[in-house]
């Protein structure tokens, strides 16, 4: 049944939304395509579609809903103007709209979907020429200094550069994605940035997803174009749950040292097998092909992961994949190694810093007993920072900073014994039944407590720096090792003599002798360019037992023989191997002319000979590696960069390319 149109004001607005029902309808027919269109103004009377109706169309169609009625219907003007911007088509029997700008399509049966998809796609339309021209206006100024001045400019950022930050903001400050949902965020927002539409935690999760993508995606173009050297570690947490984690370090082509975390997850156990399949799992996932060394601990687990790795990198068929048949592809970590050295001292250290230890404990056993101690420290007027620490039994490095801050704290810890001498007593006697803990410390106990910093001291320094990662440490390795060694055998305190005894014997078990070390580790010292082979042989007479000094040249042979080797290796991977190579040395007669001019005949003759001798001790030059160890060494300064160094000699291009990795 029809009803009754109502009398209404039309409006000949641009607005694509549909008209109100206080609008005149108006009805318009088609009568070809490009032709003019008649408008009709209806009578009083004239049966009409109500305005109620949310549709497209101004005359209703049949109940029946046939394909008929509905082509009859196309035919005709709707009342919405939002059908200036799409363009209506039949598709597979349903209705839809197709927007004349970006060409995204809606369903638009006007009995089913109305033109509300359509009127809500106009408003984020990117390709609508109002909304172009409304984004510019929107763009966000923001203030920023013109780099490298302080003069003060204004930046205008978009939606995505914006949404961009805000991700990363996220991330660095390791922030809950919900965090952008928060009333105070968008309250600061809002003032701050007005006309940025602040992202929900669903965006914001999918855009995190987004940039690691694209982040790994980079990261793996990188990683592989080098050859990595690889460190893991696994352990297990107080939940009992075995973890592993990997790290790949590599020079880039602009001698830039980098360390990136590739995995860090669960590993099922800590067998040699596991560790193995989960390191080739990560390996082909970053799409690593290429690897020199892996720095574990001396756990027997690791030897076999390593070992099956070294195989199944194998059966992969890229050519030296892993170098030399993995013989020297394990590298035992330092640190730990120092850790094992220095426990086995500290076993019977502990005996004689027992009551220090003590002390820190009951100071750090309670917050009144804590403030007591601060009270203390008033009183004697002490200006040093910080309070005392409590040491790790498994970590000889947190022993040797509890000594090192209770050392000057003891004025405040003899006031605090004076002062409170009852409870701490009470307190180092114990419960009945219990065992008596050793202390106060007496005057004797921080005279050990001094020698025994002292002695850890130079353990501790080369600890921090074999763990450093923001510059090359393999090429002093080696040199830091013979150090610790010279300090034990060196060692004439009475007191002392007996725990470096201890740690000596662990270390010749680790490094005793040359077969016991990488031999990649000597590879870093010859590209050391103030050391070269002539510090390696220095080295190997240092020790004055075992395999090293009684073959340092058979040794040395070795070495010098594995850096022609592995500059071959590159060679053959189409390495470049020098620019201006000059093959022989021989000395032109030019240069020998003009050298001896002014000379008498004996005096020429001496010259020659000495010419003569100088390019037969120095051999053949027959490549950059010839080259590089025939030149003088450098001088030895506080200041020297060994990246930078490298990055600056063009001499030797052919050895920059090849060995840049095991620095």
């Amino acid at each position: 049944m029809k009803r009754q149109s109502k009398s209404a004001a039309t409006s000949s607005g641009a607005n694509p939304k549909s008209t109100s029902s206080s609008q005149f309808l108006f009805f318009s027919i088609n009568t070809s395509v490009g032709e003019s269109t008649t408008l009709i103004t209806p009578h009083e009377g004239t049966s009409t579609a109500t305005p109620e109706v949310q549709g497209t169309q101004a005359t209703e169609l049949e109940d029946d809903g046939s394909v008929e009625s509905i082509l009859e219907a196309l035919k005709r003007k709707e009342r919405s103007d939002i059908w200036n911007h799409f363009e209506r088509d039949m598709v597979d029997g349903r209705i839809k709209g197709k927007c004349n700008y970006c060409g995204k399509i809606y369903y638009a049966d006007p009995r089913k979907n109305g033109t509300t998809s359509l009127n809500n796609h106009m408003d984020r339309c990117p390709k609508y020429p109002p909304n172009i021209e409304m984004m510019k206006a929107k763009r966000q100024k923001i203030f920023s200094f013109k780099k490298p001045t302080t003069e003060l400019c204004t930046v205008e950022c978009t939606q995505e550069e914006l949404s961009m930050l805000c991700v990363e903001y996220i991330i660095l400050d390791e922030l809950p994605f919900s965090h952008v949902e928060g009333e105070g965020f968008r309250r600061f927002m809002g003032r701050a940035l007005p006309y940025w539409r602040i992202p929900s935690r669903k965006i914001i999760a999918k855009d995190v997803l987004q940039l690691y993508l694209g982040e790994k995606e980079k990261l793996m173009d990188q990683l592989s174009r080098y050859r990595l050297s690889l460190t893991t570690d696994t352990w297990t947490s107080i939940q009992n749950i075995n973890y592993m984690v990997l790290t790949a370090h590599f020079i880039d082509d602009n001698w830039v040292l980098h360390k990136r975390i590739l995995i860090f997850c669960v590993i099922p156990s800590h067998k040699g097998e596991a560790i193995a399949k989960l390191l080739e799992d990560c390996l082909l996932e970053w799409g690593i092909e290429k690897i020199l060394t892996v720095t574990v601990d001396n756990a027997s687990s690791n030897d076999v992961a390593l070992k099956e790795l070294s195989r199944r990198m194998g059966d992969w068929g890229v050519p030296n994949a892993v170098l030399h048949e993995g013989k020297n592809l394990q590298m035992r970590c330092v640190a730990h190694i120092l850790n094992l050295i220095v426990n086995d001292g500290l076993s019977v250290m502990k005996i004689f810093i027992g009551a220090i230890r003590n002390a820190v404990r009951y100071v750090r056993s309670s917050p009144q007993r804590l403030d007591f101690f601060k009270e203390c420290v008033e009183r004697v007027k002490l200006e040093c920072k910080g309070l005392v620490i409590l040491d790790v039994p498994t970590r000889w490095n947190s022993t040797f900073l509890m000594l090192e801050r209770a050392l000057k704290f003891q004025k405040a810890f003899d006031r605090m014994v004076e002062e409170d001498a009852c409870n701490f007593c009470a307190w180092l006697e114990g419960a009945k039944g219990e065992k008596p803990k050793e202390g106060p410390p007496a005057s004797v106990d921080w005279q050990y407590g001094e020698q025994f910093m002292d002695f850890l001291r130079p353990f501790y320094e080369i600890t921090l720096k074999v763990c450093c990662s923001n510059s090359p440490t393999v090429h002093s390795t080696f040199g830091d090792i013979l150090s610790i060694y010279g300090l034990l055998q060196e060692q004439k305190n009475p007191c002392l003599s007996e725990i470096a005894s201890l740690m000596q014997d662990k270390f010749v078990k680790y490094w005793g002798s040359f077969d016991k070390l990488n031999h990649y580790l000597f590879i870093a010292i010859v590209l050391d360019p103030r050391h070269k082979l002539e510090k390696v042989v220095d080295y190997f007479e240092i020790l004055d037992d075992g395999d090293m000094n009684e073959n340092v040249e058979a040794n040395t042979k070795t070495v010098k023989d594995l850096l022609y080797d592995l500059y071959k290796v590159y060679e053959e991977e189409g390495r470049e191997s020098g620019v201006g190579e000059v093959v022989g040395s021989q000395v032109s007669s030019e240069g020998t002319s003009s050298s001896c001019k002014g000379l008498t005949e004996l005096e020429k003759r001496l010259k020659e000979k000495e010419q003569r001798r100088r390019a037969m001790k120095a051999g053949i030059v027959n490549n950059d590696v010839d080259r590089y160890l025939g030149d003088p060494i450098e001088g030895d300064g506080e200041d020297f960069d060994l990246l930078n160094w490298w990055m600056g000699c063009s001499s030797y291009s052919g050895v920059n390319h090849s060995f840049g990795i095991f620095l």
